[in-house]
């Protein structure tokens, strides 16, 4: 690797210790500033006048927090400025005028992966997966004509959009940093229905608190660190995803589907959501032709996308996608997982105790081959809790009584109205949260930290209360910094905090308090 003369964002060649610190404290400086004026603004009641307390004056000198910025494109820019500079940074650091056909050696795949870790603290996971693998060892091949699934023996693991992304982004031109801006624009992006979701679902209209709630998001270390910095791939099937569930949110049934298929197009993770969009469009209209379209939609637009490999080499299609419905094919190796305490090795739940013992290291590898079991049965109950448990909604004539229209919403707002057999927006995501967590604890295949990118929207619930805010920064930063062996264990603990985010929201007006769910907004013509 030391021939290659450039280095990746953390890499150890010209990056030095001292300024990958700088680098992370930056970061998660960013972070928490972002969490504190959240927490400060709900700290304050939704509905201003002139006379009420805000943290932000308005003859503030930072026009930018004026009472008249916290729109959707105010939004946009500061995230782009964000998430722009530190995709400026990777640049630089990987070289603005490096040519991307410099990278003609690919490395070796065999444990342990040859890449570079963040130095001081390698449990980061500061994988140049971008530089020593897509650009490498996937994009060359496939431009070369070479057929997707089989590049010279380097396993694509994926859906074919992710592919088609970055090799059209890289025969565009001969810069090794231009693959990475659609991956980076992508991540930027979801901001857009991030803010949409919060302000029309979850506040009611209020344009401030969803601002400052669609900053702090685009301030997670999480995706600042992995999406920006990194150029990992989880940033376009999150764009989608969070899209598809704003769209289904707007009772947009086509669109949703076919966005929600697009999202599984870069990565098949997001096939999670679609059961669970399902059940709670079951709830809603019942056995519908709305039901059927959905999922005819879906699983229609996966196959168009799938075009031509799930037909030309279907079984070692799905294998490629970890989903070996049809077998092992013959040219595919079949060993086992096995626990390894190599960096670049994906951890399980129960990878930890491996490091008890060699002979609990042995009691690990066993249970590897039992954890989809569990996935399985997990999203299974999931399923079924979602299929028969009651929902609490406010009736009509409660809303009229808990419920202050926001006169400072602008006249362009407009709510879509959920009908009352609904699950209620932070159900819904709090159920996609749910479904996502399972596979993220119990993966038989291993995660890593950066997974946990494609999943911090669907958070957007914690963020309507203080303690909610404080506990989501908490896991994030701790998520970040800690052993990777107990990433798994995260998700365990965000689950058990599900029950709690979607039954005991409350959120205030200045007339009135509105607890247990929040209420769908009102039509505004």
């Amino acid at each position: 690797m030391t021939d290659i003369p450039f280095s990746d964002a953390f890499g150890q060649l010209y990056l030095p210790p001292y300024a990958q610190w700088g680098i992370l404290i930056g970061i998660i400086g960013i972070s928490l500033l972002m969490s504190y004026f959240v927490w400060r603004s709900l700290s304050h009641r939704y509905h201003w006048s002139e006379d009420s307390p805000a943290p932000f004056k308005k003859d503030s000198k930072i026009s930018i927090l004026n009472g008249e910025s916290y729109g959707l494109v105010r939004t946009t820019i500061l995230t782009v400025l964000l998430k722009g500079s530190l995709f400026v940074i990777g640049v630089f650091i990987i070289g603005a005028l490096v040519p991307r056909t410099i990278l003609s050696f690919c490395p070796s795949l065999s444990p342990p992966v040859a890449v570079y870790q963040f130095a001081p603290w390698q449990h980061i996971e500061a994988y140049t997966d971008y530089r020593d693998i897509y650009l490498s060892c996937l994009v060359p091949p496939f431009l070369k004509g070479a057929n997707l699934y089989h590049l010279n023996g380097v396993p694509y693991n994926y859906p074919p959009l992710f592919m088609y992304l970055i090799a059209g982004f890289a025969y565009l031109a001969n810069l090794v940093w231009l693959p990475a801006f659609p991956l980076v624009l992508f991540d930027l992006l979801t901001v857009i229905p991030v803010y949409l979701i919060a302000r029309d679902f979850l506040f009611k209209g209020n344009a401030r608190l969803a601002f400052f709630v669609s900053l702090f998001w685009a301030a997670n270390p999480v995706n600042l660190f992995y999406n920006d910095l990194m150029w990992l791939n989880a940033a376009p099937t999150t764009f989608f995803l969070v899209l598809a569930i704003y769209l289904f949110l707007k009772q947009q049934w086509f669109a949703s589907s076919l966005v929600l298929a697009i999202s599984t197009g870069f990565k098949q993770i997001t096939v999670l959501a679609c059961p669970v969009l399902l059940v709670i469009l079951y709830r809603s209209q019942g056995f519908s032709k709305k039901l059927v379209l959905y999922a005819a939609t879906y699983f229609l637009s996966l196959v168009l996308i799938s075009t031509p490999y799930i037909f030309t080499e279907t079984q070692y299609y799905f294998w490629s996608l970890d989903f070996p419905i049809l077998g092992i094919p013959p040219s595919a190796p079949s060993s086992k997982p096995v626990f390894s305490t190599a960096f670049s090795a994906p951890v399980r739940i129960t990878t930890f105790l491996g490091y008890v013992s060699s002979g609990t290291a042995k009691i690990v590898s066993e249970s590897y081959l039992y954890l989809d079991y569990f996935m399985v049965a997990g999203i299974a109950m999931l399923l079924i809790y979602m299929a028969f448990a009651p929902i609490q909604r406010f009736s009509e004539s409660q809303e009229n009584k808990n419920v202050v229209p926001n006169s400072n919403v602008p006249s362009s707002y407009s709510g879509s109205e959920l009908s009352e057999k609904s699950f209620s927006p932070t159900q819904i995501l709090g159920f996609c949260l749910a479904a996502f967590l399972i596979f993220l604890a119990v993966y038989g295949g291993g995660v890593y930290k950066y997974y946990f990118a494609t999943i911090t929207p669907l958070a957007l619930p914690f963020f309507t209360k203080k303690s909610g805010v404080v506990l989501f920064e908490a896991i994030s930063v701790l998520l970040f910094l800690a052993p990777r062996e107990i990433t798994p264990w995260f998700a365990v603990l965000l689950l058990a905090f599900i029950p709690g985010m979607m039954t005991n929201v409350s959120l205030r007006s200045d007339t009135a308090v509105v607890t247990n769910s929040e209420i769908p907004p009102p039509r505004r013509n």
